[in-house]
């Protein structure tokens, strides 16, 4: 009988450290696990409610990161119009002077055609803006980006009327033509040409080489000046529109990121481990460790014992 009470002790005991083992060698490798991830949620049966928490933030993030890459781009295609329409402005502006300094009688008419050639140089610079690029898109070319929009003669090869629109946050309105975060990115090649009042920039010009080498009647001199003027007026006016596309682009770039760290950080707070208390967790764990496998020995020397007795 004792031999056979012995035996069932044995597998008491056993059965016992076994499990007790196994259970401190899991919490401890549950331990080292996060200590090489920094994450105290690796898997659903972690924490199920954080896991699947964790995981709608992370969807999230990354809509976010598409947001930003996009707002990226528009915003270096908004600089580039922006840049191109202040460099319009200064070519009229260089032509309006010329184009004083023609009005003034003392000048013969040899010396006009020199100033005309000026402007003619003026605009052919002209057309080489508006068919400018950003990266392999012409930026005045509507929504046709990859066909040179403006001809030599600074006619439009195309319908330059479309609009880009680039998505730069989480959608407010199920249609798009009301969603705000649907955003015109680009001055269409219609806005930079055509002045309000009539007539086209690469016109205004014309009239101005027309009458500086004398084939247009001195007395449009002041009128033509005057459409000079407004097509400068108007280049003005769509530099500072490509600008307000910059700064709202910005400001949106500002807010995401705000929203991409809110996001993180509670990501965060859901999976990332206290390095502290998961160091702590791991001592008490390796000390229970020990103390299991000594208790183990212990007990069964014991019992061996009280069979030799």
């Amino acid at each position: 009988m004792p031999p056979v009470h012995l035996s069932r002790q044995l597998s008491l005991y056993n059965q016992f450290s076994t499990n007790a083992l196994q259970s401190q060698r899991g919490k401890q490798a549950q331990l080292q696990e996060q200590m090489a991830t920094g994450k105290r949620v690796n898997r659903a049966s972690d924490d199920p409610n954080s896991f699947n928490k964790a995981r709608q933030l992370e969807v999230l993030t990354k809509r976010y990161d598409q947001f930003d890459r996009s707002i990226t781009n528009s915003r270096g295609f908004a600089t580039q119009s922006q840049d191109q329409l202040q460099q319009l402005t200064e070519r009229m502006v260089e032509a309006r002077d010329l184009g004083i300094r023609a009005r003034n009688d003392s000048f013969s008419e040899q010396e006009r055609q020199l100033m005309a050639n000026e402007v003619r140089g003026i605009r052919d610079a002209v057309i080489g803006h508006l068919n400018s690029k950003h990266g392999n898109e012409y930026i005045f070319a509507g929504t046709n980006t990859t066909e040179q929009p403006f001809d030599a003669e600074g006619e439009p090869t195309a319908d330059l009327s479309g609009e880009r629109r680039r998505q730069i946050g989480p959608s407010l309105n199920d249609d798009p033509a009301l969603d705000s975060n649907r955003m015109k990115i680009n001055i269409t090649g219609d806005e930079v040409l055509n002045v309000a009042g009539g007539g086209t920039i690469i016109e205004a010009l014309d009239d101005l080489i027309d009458v500086m080498e004398g084939t247009a009647p001195m007395e449009d001199f002041d009128d033509i000046l005057g459409a000079v003027d407004n097509a400068r007026d108007h280049l003005v006016d769509r530099a500072a529109q490509a600008g307000s596309i910059v700064e709202r682009l910005s400001l949106a770039e500002d807010q995401l990121r705000e929203s991409t760290f809110t996001a993180e950080q509670q990501r965060s707070e859901l999976e990332d481990v206290d390095f502290y208390e998961l160091a702590t967790d791991f001592q008490r764990t390796q000390a229970s460790l020990q103390a299991t496998l000594q208790m183990t020995s212990s007990t069964l020397q014991t019992t061996l014992l009280d069979f030799l007795r």
